[in-house]
């Protein structure tokens, strides 16, 4: 999985590509790239960053709040809470 950070222009400014072992849902591996994403946005000193996912569960449960306990929802709160 991967996630890449873009400027304004759409230039290339970073890019972070994982290996996850194991077997996980599609929409896991997606939140996963979303929170990768977003730390690596943080990281770099991003003010403002725009997700984008080709899951459009993940970004259904970013935009509302979300319950449970399962690792997908693990994963949108840390998501959620580097939004912030």
């Amino acid at each position: 999985m991967g996630a890449a950070i873009r400027d304004h222009r759409g230039e290339l400014v970073a890019a972070i590509c994982l290996v996850s072992e194991g077997n996980l849902e599609v929409r896991c591996l997606e939140a996963l790239a979303a929170r990768e994403g977003l730390k690596l946005a943080s990281d770099i000193g991003a003010r403002s960053v725009i997700l984008e996912s080709d899951c459009l569960q993940v970004i259904a449960h970013l935009k509302a709040s979300v319950s449970g306990h399962s690792s997908f929802v693990s994963l949108i709160r840390e998501s959620e809470s580097l939004r912030s």
